[in-house]
């Protein structure tokens, strides 16, 4: 391969560090996903009306975060 410039190598980078975060927050949620499946956790708590929107914001974050890691790797 070749080497990159230094401040894009730095991106590059940046955003495999965070894919890497992302991956590992997919991971918890699909265990609690899998947990709450079989009835170990009871998630109702957090599908309140207090609780949902920032549910809800959250995972719409992490989606967003995941997307633009990806396109940046993309164009690496």
């Amino acid at each position: 391969m070749y080497a990159l410039p230094g401040n894009r190598r730095k991106i590059g980078t940046a955003a495999a560090a965070f894919g890497g975060v992302l991956i590992m927050i997919g991971i918890v949620m699909m265990g609690i996903f899998t947990l709450a499946f079989f009835g170990f956790v009871d998630i109702m708590m957090v599908m309140e009306s207090q609780f949902r929107t920032i549910f809800i914001l959250t995972l719409l974050i992490i989606g967003a975060c995941d997307l633009i890691a990806g396109i940046i790797l993309a164009l690496r």
